[in-house]
Parts: structure tokens; sequence; C-alpha cells
């Protein structure tokens, strides 16, 4: 696929679906994609190889995600980094989709999340999570076995996104990391449906 825009950004991109009801319930679905070159301005968005293509499709207004981005992006309210955004039309192999958000997702990174330096163990860093149904968990199992998810009682699944097991010299270590998560995790649930603010 092409990402082209009136600025001469031409870049070749991979492409796939996102989302979960909207991608297998709504005519209009939306897309991740990741470019080959994080190099690319986009926008004059962050130097960063991904970024979603949100249809709005349940939102026939096509303002409540762009309100709510908006807000959170506001001075008042920034506490750090937010994701920028953008409205495009979006055509693929010559099938006009209709106007979408453009967004930079979420990544641990310097330019968005910035969960500074590699950790030398669980305690050394923040995590980065994202919560994923158990049917995208399967799917994602299946094009790579090696995906890191947890299991946290009473809730979805994790991705662990951040730290990677490349950061660890051992597989011991990246497990014990992996279970630290889980132990948090199930401790902040814990709290979040006990409404034990003391834990």
């Amino acid at each position: 696929s092409e990402l082209n825009a009136d600025w001469n950004v031409n870049v070749t991109t991979e492409i796939r679906g996102r989302g979960n009801s909207s991608w297998w319930c709504m005519a209009k679905p939306s897309y991740r994609i990741k470019l080959t070159d994080k190099n690319t301005n986009v926008l004059g968005m962050t130097g960063e190889k991904n970024y979603a293509l949100i249809s709005n499709h349940a939102d026939k207004t096509m303002i409540r995600n762009l309100l709510a981005y908006g807000f959170g992006a506001d001075e008042a309210y920034n506490q750090g980094w937010e994701p920028e955004f953008h409205y495009v039309y979006l055509t693929i192999n010559g099938d006009f989709r209709g106007l979408y958000l453009l967004i930079e997702t979420i990544r641990a990174s310097k330019d968005r999340i910035n969960l500074a330096g590699t950790p030398k163990n669980e305690y050394d860093t923040g995590f980065l999570l994202e919560q994923v149904p158990y049917n995208r968990m399967l799917e994602e199992l299946e094009r790579n076995p090696d995906e890191p998810y947890i299991y946290v009682a009473g809730t979805y699944y994790w991705n662990v996104k951040y730290p990677e097991r490349e950061d660890f010299e051992t597989e011991a270590e990246w497990d014990s990391v992996l279970t630290y998560i889980t132990d948090v995790m199930s401790m902040a649930m814990r709290a979040l449906y006990n409404g034990d603010r003391d834990t």
C-alpha cells in the first residue's frame, strides 16, 4: 500500500486490520499501518513507524475521538506525551474508503512514551501493556507464538509491549519480569474490583 499526501509523502507501508468489534462488525473498518522508514514526516508527527487509521464508523458526527484526543492534548490536562492526530481521506488500491482519523499509536519510545533505559531487572523500569480479548490473542499467537501475554484473573489477557524479551540476557530474567508484572496487575485489579485503596 502507498500512503500519499499533498506534501509529497510517498512511502511503502504495511497495513492490517485494527480493532475488535469495529473490524468484525462494522462496514467501515479501522487499520493499523507501519511505515518502512521511521524518519518519514507524516503530517509533522513524530518520527515513528506506527500509526492507526480510525474509521469512527459508530460515531456519525466523526468528532467524538477527535474531541477526546484534543482534551488530552490540552495543556491544562497534559501530563506528558499525547498522540498527535489528523483527519485524512483514505484510498486503498484505488478504492475510496472515506474520512479517517490518522493517529499516532501508543509506543514505548523516546518520541512517544519515554520509559527511559533498558531495564536490568523487573524493578528498574515502567511497563507498557495492552489489554487484549481472547480471540485476538489467539490470532496474534498464531502469527507469532513468542508474543508475550499474561493473564490476570477476572480480566482480559494483557500483551506486554515494553520491556521486550531482547532487553534481558537470559530466559529466566525475562520470566521473572513477566511474573512480576502479572503479580502487580493482579494486585491492581483486585484493588479496583474490591474498592481497596490501601492495596
